[in-house]
């Protein structure tokens, strides 16, 4: 149904009842009972809606004419999906109360997209890649921003559902994908607690290595890693260090001000300073590449990213394994250099139990004095210094490969 002109060629109407009966019954072979019903769906394509929206007022599912012109492509069909799964919700839920509760409406946009997830095996990596980078205000990603709750028009949270499917799987997290099928079919809310958000919070480590390319190890050991949290330039917060035709050494990022902020120190190349708020259980992935993306581009100068004390993270050095920092003291990452360090330094920072901050500086590697350049195997260290001054540690310490690594010199 259109409002107005027809706005649809007969074949696209008939893909729009096609791709709805067949998201329907993938919702049915899962156990959402309602979507097996004979009740009537109504879709309505509407030149003046931006994007696909379900109506709990008049029970319709609005399109853009975008969205139903090309309903068989992948975002057309996952955003369909959505709203039909809202219009299973609402069999159950009383939708219009809900909408009153940041915490109620949180549930229902987070399960919508997972119950997407559960039917179409593209769609987990698609919100990681569509929503990744979206913004709840300013700089702020969403995946900063508080979960449990939702404002007005908040599509940044959509993110959230990658928290909701890392903490989904049988006996070991707080929600199971039998649970919340159980809960849609009877209008539950299963995380309007505070043991179960802070169950939640617990996982945020896991959370992060997920997002760093690593098995979580509690909780969904077995969500796909999918080519999107492997390769991990698409996501969170991204700095990439180039050489230009204007500049051998140019520095670009994703982020703005007063998230990050580009300084020229005197007589020193730029420099990016980072400072990140993280709400109570969010989370702040960062990636520093060399080159425009982890394969493309040409590479700038070494960088080292300094991340000052004060708040838990998890971090990867090109492929080596995930690691855990407490943030009791100063982490020194690098070098990040496509060929004379570590192509791509990721970092997820985490809110576990209140708002926090992350910190942190990317500067060019001081180049003064005299260096060594060896040919051979590149010598690569993660540092952490001491608070009180002390000697720097490296994760080779004790060896001559630790000493040369954090002299700056490389093997």
């Amino acid at each position: 149904m259109w409002l107005g002109e027809a706005l649809l060629e007969p074949t696209q109407a008939d893909a729009i009842i096609t791709q709805t009966s067949a998201i329907m019954k993938a919702y049915a072979d899962k156990g959402f009972t309602a979507a097996g019903s004979n009740a009537s769906i109504w879709i309505v394509v509407d030149r003046s809606v931006s994007a696909p929206q379900y109506s709990i007022r008049s029970e319709v599912i609005y399109l853009s004419l975008d969205s139903a012109t090309s309903i068989t492509g992948d975002k057309a069909r996952r955003e369909l999906a959505h709203e039909l799964f809202h219009w299973i919700q609402d069999e159950a839920y009383a939708m219009t109360a809900a909408a009153l509760s940041g915490a109620r409406t949180w549930w229902l946009e987070t399960t919508a997209e997972n119950g997407v997830f559960l039917i179409d095996n593209g769609a987990l990596e698609y919100n990681l890649k569509h929503y990744g980078q979206t913004n709840v205000s300013g700089a702020m990603l969403g995946f900063q921003a508080a979960p449990f709750t939702w404002g007005r028009n908040d599509e940044a949270r959509y993110i959230h559902a990658q928290l909701l499917r890392v903490n989904m799987c049988e006996y070991s997290c707080p929600i199971s994908e039998r649970d919340m099928i159980w809960a849609i079919k009877r209008g539950r809310y299963l995380l309007d607690n505070a043991d179960t958000q802070a169950k939640i919070r617990a996982n945020l480590d896991d959370y992060a290595r997920y997002l760093l390319g690593a098995a979580p190890e509690r909780t969904n050991t077995s969500i796909p890693l999918h080519e999107t949290v492997r390769v991990g330039d698409a996501f969170g917060d991204i700095i990439q260090i180039s050489r230009t035709s204007k500049s051998e050494f140019s520095l670009r990022t994703s982020s703005s001000p007063p998230q990050i902020m580009q300084e020229t120190p005197d007589s020193r190349p730029p420099e990016y300073h980072i400072n990140a708020l993280i709400e109570q259980g969010g989370v702040y992935p960062l990636q520093v590449i060399s080159g425009q993306s982890v394969q493309r581009g040409h590479p700038g100068w070494p960088v080292m990213l300094t991340i000052e004390p004060g708040i838990e993270l998890l971090y990867r050095q090109g492929d080596e394994p995930v690691k855990h920092h407490d943030g009791q003291d100063q982490l020194i990452l690098g070098p990040i250099h496509r060929t004379m360090g570590y192509p791509i330094v990721r970092v997820v920072a985490l809110g576990r139990n209140a708002s926090n901050t992350f910190k942190a500086t990317v500067r060019i590697v001081d180049l003064q004095g005299d260096w060594m350049l060896i040919p051979g195997k590149t010598i690569r260290s993660a540092v952490v210094c001491t608070p009180d001054g002390g000697s720097p540690t490296s994760d080779t310490s004790g060896t001559l490969d630790a000493f040369l690594a954090t002299m700056g010199v490389y093997e």
